[in-house]
């Protein structure tokens, strides 16, 4: 569990964004189109499904750039939405994760590790939309400020 958080830089910042450019034309979500939260998270979930229909081989070979952009979209929807933020999360010297946390901290979601762990293992209950929704109703467990209680997956 992280004690502290930095905000992402601007260079992270226009990654992130780069990704989430390519999560929208993977889902075939126009920009221009503003589709409603829950309706990209709904295409975010019917992609995740898709993705977890192929065969191992082209699941493992494009499963990077899958997770990283369709989690980039999937933390931003909920940025957007419930006003939380993207942080980067320092574990040690050598290992950097993006999260998005409440504005009090009390929360987390390693949004690109969680739709990695989706992606990779289809036997895996596939749970990005009851996340989503539970997130964006409030249905969250108990927790207090700067606890950082965890949603999703760990970081691996």
């Amino acid at each position: 569990m992280p004690t502290s958080d930095r905000p992402v830089t601007s260079h992270e910042r226009a990654s992130i964004t780069s990704y989430i450019q390519k999560a929208l034309k993977r889902i075939g979500a126009d920009r221009a189109s503003a589709p409603d939260p829950d309706r990209l998270q709904s295409l975010i979930s019917q992609a995740v499904d898709l993705y977890r229909k192929q065969d191992d081989a082209l699941r493992t070979a494009s499963l990077m750039d899958a997770s990283v952009s369709l989690g980039s979209l999937w933390g931003q929807v909920i940025c957007d939405q419930m006003g939380w933020t993207w942080v980067a999360i320092v574990t040690d010297p050598l290992n950097l994760n993006y999260a998005v946390v409440s504005s009090n901290r009390s929360h987390i979601i390693y949004p690109l590790h969680f739709i990695k762990d989706l992606l990779a293992d289809p036997a895996r209950e596939q749970n990005s939309l009851a996340l989503y929704m539970q997130v964006r109703t409030g249905a969250l467990p108990p927790a207090n400020d700067h606890e950082y209680s965890l949603l999703g997956s760990n970081v691996s």
